[in-house]
């Protein structure tokens, strides 16, 4: 089974990368577009489409971190090394990467608030900054179920 569970988490990842790198690559294309197009009806916003695609970029940069530790953790998970130092450090490092990436969604969505002033326009943002922050407490909840069970581990075998 947890070979399985290997599998599946390794491909859900994967598939999360290519869709992330994708949509990456649909920001930066409208990014061109806003900047180089001045007839749009949006041209009274272009100005924020370098700020916008940076705390997006950012964004982005940072959740491809998170999956990058995410095939790393997955991957000392297949080898039983559960309650070691390197999956407790991959682990915290997902969410500070998720954190990270919350902080670029709460900087996005207050650029969005102050220069367009609507909610609406700023609330799949203030969606993102639930869901990331969401993610890291989990990470880091996760990380320190596993600090305590290595140091369970090793108390344990310490004991004669």
């Amino acid at each position: 089974m947890k070979q399985f569970q290997k599998y599946v988490i390794g491909l859900a990842l994967a598939a999360s990368l290519v869709i992330l790198l994708v949509l990456m690559a649909v920001a930066g294309w409208f990014f061109l577009k806003a900047r180089l197009s001045l007839d749009e009806p949006f041209a009274a916003y272009n100005y924020m489409a370098t700020p916008l695609f940076v705390f997006f970029f950012v964004m982005g940069i940072n959740l491809i971190v998170a999956i990058i530790f995410g095939f790393q953790t997955t991957a000392l998970y297949s080898r039983d090394r559960l309650f070691e130092r390197p999956m407790e450090r991959g682990l915290e490092r997902t969410a500070l990467a998720f954190l990270t990436a919350c902080l670029a969604a709460l900087l996005e969505a207050i650029y969005i608030l102050l220069n367009v002033q609507s909610v609406f326009v700023a609330s799949p943002f203030l969606l993102l900054v639930c869901l990331f922050l969401l993610a890291s407490q989990l990470f880091f909840l996760l990380s320190d179920v596993i600090r305590r069970g290595r140091v369970l581990r090793e108390e344990n075998d310490l004991t004669i």
